[in-house]
């Protein structure tokens, strides 16, 4: 068995298995609690729209960072000013992290989400039509700030939902 390496204190037996979830050959497994509730979530109609809106968001966003390269290129800008559109994506997100909660609550998670979602896609439709760099860098933060709503959004909607029917770990 492993010994702690303290010379000033007597060797200390470490335990190879940790008790509860942790068993044979050093693998993870999830207690049995988890996989049984884990078996019944079903994926519904909203659910699939969800993961949907999170794609097309995803989609946004993976495709934003490595265009900002080609823009700086386009735009003739140092790769200083370039790095700016990063600090306008985080901009937008601590935005809807500041006012998402009571946006959410005023207008509900449903409105939140396709709006984010819209809002999304007008921010990235105007950073592909604008080349001047203080017009891209507002089309990156209104790109940001609607995509942020659906990812905020998106997780309390889908947990509302599963504890409203029932089909969730929680309930």
């Amino acid at each position: 068995t492993p010994v702690s390496p303290s010379s000033s204190q007597p060797p200390v037996a470490v335990p190879r298995v940790s008790p509860g979830y942790m068993r044979g050959k050093g693998r993870m497994f999830a207690p049995p609690s988890t996989l049984a509730a884990m078996a019944t979530i079903v994926r519904d109609r909203l659910t699939w729209l969800v993961y949907l809106q999170l794609g097309v968001y995803g989609y946004i966003l993976y495709g934003l960072g490595p265009s900002i390269r080609l823009l700086r290129d386009d735009q003739e800008i140092s790769k200083t000013l370039s790095g700016l559109h990063g600090t306008g994506m985080a901009l937008g997100a601590v935005a809807v992290g500041l006012i998402g909660p009571r946006v959410v609550q005023r207008i509900g998670r449903s409105r939140a989400l396709w709006g984010g979602l819209a809002t999304a896609c007008v921010g990235i439709t105007l950073f592909c039509a604008f080349t001047a760099l203080p017009l891209t860098l507002l089309a990156v933060v209104i790109t940001t700030f609607g995509g942020s709503f659906v990812v905020t959004a998106s997780s309390t909607a889908l947990a509302c939902a599963k504890r409203s029917t029932g089909n969730s770990p929680a309930s």
